[in-house]
């Protein structure tokens, strides 16, 4: 109201409403992520919605750790509703650091009794696993491993905790069942010669008194006592069978007429 000189009074009413703007909310962010996390939207992260997300001042709806340098990051959210009022709102993320995982030591592939063998993996202090795996070595002749392909698995979680996963994998290749026998495992050094059966054939015959050409033993060209006699029998993957027998030559005693 105004009241002039004459004592005149003037008067005017004006109303104004005031309303509530939007409240900027965020959820379902983390404070960390490791750099490998995988990339995820950020349209659900924030309420309400219709606004716009930065990233470090740059524009986008998506978070992707892997894009960005280890350290800390802002997220921002702007909305602004119909009647024009706005609401900004920011919180900083870090990605944290992973560390590679790595398995050196194994070949591409192994015949099923071959020997143990010693893997390196690094960094150390994570969890070597998988079939044939026993502490830090491989075993081809693990009963658990196929023949064919098998993978391990190296798992290293950091100071971070941000893991890194690394996989070998190698073949495993069969041997084939071999058989070697005789007719007796005892015999007498005067004997005749003794054949000798194999399975498969085209392998090579070993020992003291073996004719490997003739697949015969002769008692008489051995040692006296214990002989060792052995089969060996390579496939077309070049993996190895052997099989052996122990047999044992007696002298005969002396006969003489008096």
């Amino acid at each position: 109201s105004y009241t002039d000189s004459h004592g005149c009074v003037g008067k005017d009413t004006n109303q104004t409403q005031v309303v509530a703007g939007p409240n900027v909310q965020f959820t379902g962010i983390a404070t960390a992520y490791c750099k490998n996390t995988a990339s995820f939207s950020l349209l659900s992260k924030a309420t309400p919605t219709g606004g716009v997300f930065q990233i470090d001042h740059v524009s986008g709806n998506s978070f992707n750790p892997s894009n960005l340098g280890t350290g800390s990051h802002t997220i921002s959210y702007s909305v602004t509703d119909a009647l024009g009022c706005s609401d900004t709102d920011s919180l900083v993320v870090y990605v944290n650091p992973v560390s590679t995982s790595s398995i050196t030591g194994l070949g591409s592939s192994y015949c099923e009794n071959d020997a143990d063998i010693n893997l390196i993996v690094s960094p150390s202090g994570g969890s070597l696993s998988g079939n044939g795996i026993n502490g830090s070595t491989f075993q081809p002749s693990d009963s658990n491993l196929v023949i064919g392909q098998n993978s391990i698995t190296y798992i290293y979680s950091n100071p971070y905790g941000c893991s890194d996963t690394a996989i070998a994998s190698t073949i495993i290749k069969a041997i084939t069942p071999i058989s070697l026998s005789l007719t007796n495992t005892s015999f007498c050094s005067n004997d005749s010669l003794v054949p000798i059966q194999v399975s498969p054939t085209g392998g090579t015959l070993t020992g003291t008194g073996v004719n490997s050409g003739q697949m015969t033993f002769d008692p008489a060209n051995a040692n006296a006592g214990s002989n060792l006699i052995s089969y060996y029998y390579y496939n077309s993957d070049a993996c190895v069978s052997s099989d052996s027998v122990t047999v044992f030559v007696h002298t005969p005693s002396q006969v003489s007429f008096t």
